[in-house]
């Protein structure tokens, strides 16, 4: 069963990332607006494709646990709807590669 989750309420695409147990590197895979992580996928953290600040950090938001991340639209950034969520370095995840594809997620229901 997977753990965090991420819900992309907002108008902006978001970089989730995956570390699947600590395994190198880490892959980013773009979450459009409107759709969520896909349940069997533990999604370790997020950030806004475009470098848009969430919650006044504009690297990556860690999700700690069992956690939701509902993120929305506030103003000029996003809210990350989310109390075990917190902001960390560029670097948290080691290397990361990012999946440009389209597509990925599911729709919110």
């Amino acid at each position: 069963m997977a753990n965090g989750k991420v819900k992309n309420c907002s108008s902006k695409t978001l970089w989730v990332v995956e570390n699947g147990a600590g395994s190198y590197p880490a892959r980013a895979h773009k979450l459009s607006p409107g759709f969520q992580s896909p349940a069997e996928l533990d999604a370790d953290g997020f950030k806004a494709v475009d470098g848009t600040p969430i919650s006044g950090n504009a690297s990556w938001v860690k999700i700690v646990n069992w956690s939701t991340a509902d993120v929305s639209d506030a103003g000029a950034e996003l809210a990350k709807g989310c109390i075990l969520c917190y902001g960390v370095e560029e670097n948290e995840f080691g290397p990361v590669t990012y999946d440009n594809g389209s597509g990925w997620g599911e729709p919110l229901s």
